[in-house]
């Protein structure tokens, strides 16, 4: 009776040490991937973050061209009067707001803080990255494509400027300019532009002509 006391005792310990043990191998093994998880959503947040600074710095590029694209075309055209979305034609002969002024993104913000800090207004807080929430990889990537998809169209506006200004620099005979004007000699520099080629000497490209024309010449 007393040794099957004892064998039950240790069979209990040996249970209780097994759990115990599991118990703490399964909190390490936890730890372990919450840490993990955490520096994961740590480097896909400083990823996305790179990507979302550039496509900004690119849009910023992209504005000053724009607007001093449509300012070229102002006077190349030129503009006799004014002219709605024009900016030379803006600045030039554009009525002002009185009451509305344009102050540097930087300064504003600067002026924001001061009245923060002078009117005792609450701060607004921010989540460490390991607080913050999981990076959502598809939602992300729907926000960079939509982002894309933008700057594509913003591109497309740009390229039917810069033919515009291309056209009355170039005296072109036909009125309307560009493409959309059906100018043919718009339409023939945009297809020079548009169309990839590459160099090959004027004797190889006789021999493939030569062969296309047996290979055509066999089939009909």
């Amino acid at each position: 009776m007393r040794f099957k006391t004892i064998m039950l005792r240790l069979f209990t310990t040996f249970i209780i040490c097994l759990s115990i043990s599991f118990n703490i191998g399964f909190y390490s093994q936890h730890v372990v991937l919450e840490q993990r998880r955490a520096a994961n959503n740590i480097m896909l947040n400083d990823k996305f973050t790179e990507i979302y600074e550039t496509l900004e710095a690119i849009s910023a590029k992209y504005n000053i061209v724009a607007d001093t694209s449509m300012r070229v075309q102002h006077y190349a055209k030129p503009h006799m009067v004014y002219q709605d979305f024009c900016p030379e034609c803006g600045d030039l002969w554009g009525k002002k707001k009185e009451n509305v002024i344009f102050v540097p993104i930087d300064q504003l913000s600067k002026l924001y803080e001061m009245e923060r800090i002078v009117l005792n207004l609450p701060e607004q807080t921010k989540l460490s990255p390991e607080l913050e929430p999981p990076v959502n990889i598809e939602t992300e990537l729907t926000s960079l494509l939509l982002i894309l998809k933008s700057q594509s169209s913003f591109v497309h506006s740009l390229t039917q400027i810069e033919e515009n200004t291309n056209h009355y620099i170039k005296n072109h005979m036909h009125i309307s300019p560009g493409r959309i004007g059906k100018c043919p000699e718009c339409i023939e520099l945009y297809e020079k532009q548009t169309t990839l080629t590459q160099p090959i000497s004027k004797k190889r490209h006789e021999e493939l002509l030569k062969i296309k024309n047996g290979f055509n010449a066999s089939t009909n």
